[in-house]
């Protein structure tokens, strides 16, 4: 796997790592770029939520994001990432640290292509290792949580019922399934019992942002970064389908306390589309089987031909930890299809419908009519042959065991 580090080292200094063999400094003011990834963030990401896709949107998102990529300094690493664009899966390992983790390498633009249509970013931090499995680590006990709108907010509350009803029926038959626990039946400790024992974990809801307190929003309540350190044993994998703005903070505690992969959304992500996001990684993930890297990475794509690349929300999403996260495809190997009375009866039909046909172009004959016109017989004894002409299979008056 390719690793990219990009670390801070003073207010108006990057370092750009690539593989380890080759270093650049990138001088740039932190602040400076804090305030045009910003304007990214308010200029046309929340613009886009608020008035929808269009063309200009995407075309100005493309030129802000392509100045970003030579701000950054990837065109020193041009050649390494157009040969990239040869392969189907390219994996690309991010060490960042908390002054470079807002930047959104997902949607830098490389002139041609934006990086993430050739590109599986996975976000890791220097100052620990997310990829390590914790003594506590879960497997076995394969529990699925979901907790979906415990604020109750009417904004969202038809889309998030349906995004949990169709997760809980398409992981119930693999994991053992907690929920979906829905409106404001989750506070903030049964919150931290439900994470304690979940494998995968699954939150659906509005993230507060704040300066005081940031999290997931529950009823007349936060569940705050400093809530994450009551739990005594994190999730392997974490799905936080939540729109915020200071949400990497929330992420990379949880990734301190062990967790090993974690799917995010950032700024105001419209719900609707959240949803279609959600189902779209989670056919790859659960079902077909795939890492997560590979899910997410298809689960981009599968966004932008369905609902085009204009439609910016495939943007808002990241992936942080370890991308070769996957879990046995479970649900497959003990999956029966069920086939309805009507398909029955249909294909009955069409298989005596083939039987009949088959009958009519091979019919039975009646072996006894069939006639060759010469039959000739060889005598052993007397080296004779003997023409018969007219002859019937069925015919019993002609001798044939005499001639042997």
């Amino acid at each position: 796997m390719n690793t990219l580090q990009f670390i801070k080292i003073n207010e108006n200094e990057l370092l750009l790592n690539l593989n380890v063999n080759k270093t650049v400094k990138i001088k740039v003011s932190i602040s400076e770029l804090r305030e045009f990834v910003q304007k990214i963030n308010l200029d046309i990401l929340n613009e886009y939520s608020v008035n929808g896709p269009n063309k200009k949107q995407l075309d100005n998102l493309k030129d802000i994001s392509y100045e970003l990529y030579n701000i950054l300094g990837f065109y020193e690493i041009s050649n390494f990432l157009n040969n990239l664009k040869k392969n189907q899966f390219n994996h690309i390992k991010l060490i960042l640290d908390k002054d470079t983790n807002f930047i959104p390498f997902e949607i830098l633009h490389d002139g041609k292509d934006f990086l993430s249509e050739f590109i599986i970013f996975s976000r890791n931090f220097t100052d620990f290792s997310s990829l390590l499995i914790n003594d506590n680590s879960k497997t076995e006990t394969n529990n699925f949580i979901i907790v979906g709108n415990p604020s109750e907010s009417d904004d969202i509350f038809d889309d998030v019922i349906d995004e949990c009803n169709w997760l809980s029926e398409t992981v119930k038959s693999g994991f053992n399934l907690f929920g979906p626990y829905t409106k404001k039946s989750v506070n903030k400790i049964e919150l931290i019992r439900l994470l304690n024992i979940a494998n995968c974990f699954h939150f659906s809801g509005h993230f507060k942002d704040g300066s005081n307190s940031s999290g997931w929003l529950l009823n007349n309540d936060v569940f705050e970064v400093s809530d994450i350190n009551k739990i005594s044993c994190a999730p392997d994998f974490i799905y936080s389908n939540s729109c915020g703005e200071t949400n990497d903070l929330f992420v990379y505690e949880f990734l301190k306390k062990g967790s090993k992969s974690i799917v995010s959304s950032m700024g105001k992500l419209p719900s609707k589309r959240a949803i279609e996001f959600s189902r779209f990684f989670y056919i790859y993930f659960i079902l077909k089987g795939n890492t997560i890297g590979e899910s997410f990475f298809l689960a981009i794509k599968d966004s932008k031909n369905k609902f085009g690349t204009e439609d910016l929300f495939w943007s808002y999403y990241r992936l942080h930890g370890n991308p070769s996260l996957k879990f046995e495809n479970k649900i497959n190997k003990n999956y029966n299809v069920k086939i309805s009375n009507k398909t029955k009866a249909l294909v009955s039909i069409i298989f005596i419908s083939i039987i009949i046909l088959f009958l009519f172009n091979f019919p039975i004959r009646d072996n006894s009519n069939l006639e060759v016109k010469n039959l000739i017989i060889y005598n052993i004894k007397n080296s004779t042959k003997t023409s018969i002409k007219n002859y019937k299979i069925g015919d019993k008056n002609i001798k044939v065991n005499d001639t042997l």
